[in-house]
């Protein structure tokens, strides 16, 4: 598998502006990509426990982590 058969991103960032543009970018370079996203870690384990992801984008500094 290459980097050209990406096909599942999540996005975990609480600021909606920074996680549209991170999505635009994602998918202007992988087009057919599922993107889901996410604004909370609560959010972010729910969405990793309905579904296995190629790769994961994360704030490193969001307001529920510790």
């Amino acid at each position: 598998m290459g980097i050209s058969d990406l096909k599942s991103v999540l996005i975990l960032e609480d600021i909606f502006d920074t996680r549209q543009w991170i999505k635009a970018v994602v998918l202007d370079a992988f087009p057919d990509c599922e993107i889901d996203e996410a604004a909370t870690i609560q959010q972010a384990k729910k969405a990793i426990a309905e579904k296995a992801y190629q790769l994961a984008i994360v704030d490193l500094s969001l307001p529920d982590g510790k």
